[in-house]
């Protein structure tokens, strides 16, 4: 378990509440504040693919729960929200079914034949990777760019320039 445990969603929209407290439950958080679990299954590799598909739910509800509250501010007209990933897919549990793993290589958004290669390498399954952007009224609905090669490198220099921010150029670049 890790990644989903203990997000703090109720921080983050206290802190986008100006620091007040926020009236906020959510019956998956236990008494510690970390998220419920439901009990995975005897089997190794379905108890990880049932933790995949946990921390994916956990994801989408915590991303849902971000957008819904900058709706309610009245920010999200002026909020760029940007969802990624950090590395492409795993080939874990090989199987007949599942010949590059079950939760297999990112594929090509053109003709959906897999990349070669997955997390870890640097063919181009283990480096193209969904990139999301949401910004109402600057980024068309449905629009997707294939063609663009995009790093996390390139994040602080490109929010800095969109919101007139100056940095140290010879810090980052």
């Amino acid at each position: 378990h890790g990644h989903g445990q203990g997000c703090g969603m109720s921080e983050a929209k206290k802190h986008l509440l100006g620091g007040h407290d926020a009236d906020y439950s959510d019956q998956q958080h236990g008494a510690d504040g970390h998220d419920v679990v439901a009990p995975a299954a005897p089997d190794q590799q379905q108890e990880d693919r049932t933790e995949q598909r946990e921390q994916n739910d956990l994801v989408d509800r915590h991303v849902g729960q971000v957008l819904d509250l900058l709706k309610e501010l009245d920010l999200e007209d002026q909020t760029v929200v940007f969802f990624t990933g950090d590395n492409g897919g795993q080939d874990r549990f090989k199987s007949s079914e599942h010949p590059r793993g079950y939760f297999g290589p990112n594929v090509n958004p053109r003709n959906g034949a897999a990349f070669r290669g997955g997390k870890g390498n640097l063919y181009e399954g283990g480096l193209r990777i969904p990139f999301i952007v949401r910004w109402p009224g600057k980024v068309p609905v449905d629009t997707v760019n294939d063609s663009s090669v995009l790093s996390g490198l390139d994040f602080l220099p490109t929010l800095c320039r969109l919101t007139g921010t100056s940095y140290d150029k010879d810090q980052f670049e």
